[in-house]
């Protein structure tokens, strides 16, 4: 007795190929090409005082199937130092320094197997970017961006992220100190001094609160001063005290009642002729 195979019927086998587009595309599985992705794309450190050293780990991880090598490593910025890649399978190389990394100082690297960079990263590994940043000397918001190149073919070959940090102050007095140096009883000077904004406050900041505490003396706002540090210039009508000996007071600055900068007033008052 011959057993003929069951053939299934005509409606589903023209349903399985709709669903497939074509006899092999169910078959077939496209690999992702493998990647490193980062945890966080934009990483916010927040506020840091001007040149203030601060080290942050940016973690990442292997996407897709199949190994890749990062060839190199890059800042945008000398302010911006990578120590070292941690997280690949070779991890016991210290002391590299300075090939083909553009912007790094005393560089540590873990995971290269040898100085042309050649780190093999495996399938599912994980591990972090050891970033090290200066507080920045300019005001209001700065951002780096830090570059990872790989062995892969474009557009994947660059995988980057971006460090995003702000100044201590969103305003600063120039210059911080005011030495107005010797003057007779009672004397009367005139003083000024540039009050550098943040870009994101604008050149104008109508809602700044500009007053002399210490010192007798008056205070006017200038039109506004363009260039890098949009701001104001303060022209300051000072009055030294009738007694001698040194003395001194303060230009604040202020918005909504908190201070933003300061600049100290300095001198003394000789009532010798």
């Amino acid at each position: 007795m011959r057993v003929r195979p069951l053939r299934p019927p005509l409606p589903l086998l023209l349903l399985l190929l709709s669903a497939c587009g074509a006899p092999d595309a169910c078959l077939e599985v496209s690999p992702r090409a493998p990647s490193i992705e980062f945890q966080e794309s934009v990483v916010d450190l927040g506020r840091l005082p001007p040149d203030a050293p601060h080290e942050v780990r940016v973690p990442w991880r292997h996407v897709g199937t199949g190994g890749l090598r990062v060839l190199a490593v890059e800042s945008d910025c000398g302010c911006v130092v990578s120590s070292w890649l941690s997280g690949f399978e070779n991890s016991r190389l210290s002391g590299f320094e300075n090939s083909r990394l553009s912007g790094f100082e005393n560089s540590r690297l873990s995971g290269f197997e040898n100085s042309r960079l050649s780190g093999f990263v495996a399938p599912g590994a994980t591990g972090s970017v050891v970033v090290r940043v200066r507080g920045p000397r300019r005001l209001g918001v700065t951002s780096h961006r830090v570059r990872v190149f790989t062995d892969q073919p474009p557009p994947g070959d660059i995988v980057t992220f971006t460090l995003r940090v702000r100044s201590e102050h969103d305003a600063e007095v120039v210059p911080h100190v005011l030495d107005v140096g010797r003057r007779s009883p009672g004397a009367r000077m005139r003083r000024d001094a540039e009050i550098r904004l943040a870009p994101e406050l604008g050149p104008q900041a109508d809602d700044l609160t500009i007053r002399l505490t210490g010192i007798d003396g008056d205070v006017r706002v200038l039109p506004p001063v363009q260039g890098d540090h949009p701001g104001r210039l303060v022209r300051m009508e000072l009055r030294a005290p009738s007694s001698a000996g040194d003395f001194g007071g303060r230009l604040l600055v202020l918005r909504d009642g908190a201070l933003l900068a300061s600049a100290r007033i300095s001198g003394w008052v000789d009532d010798k002729p």
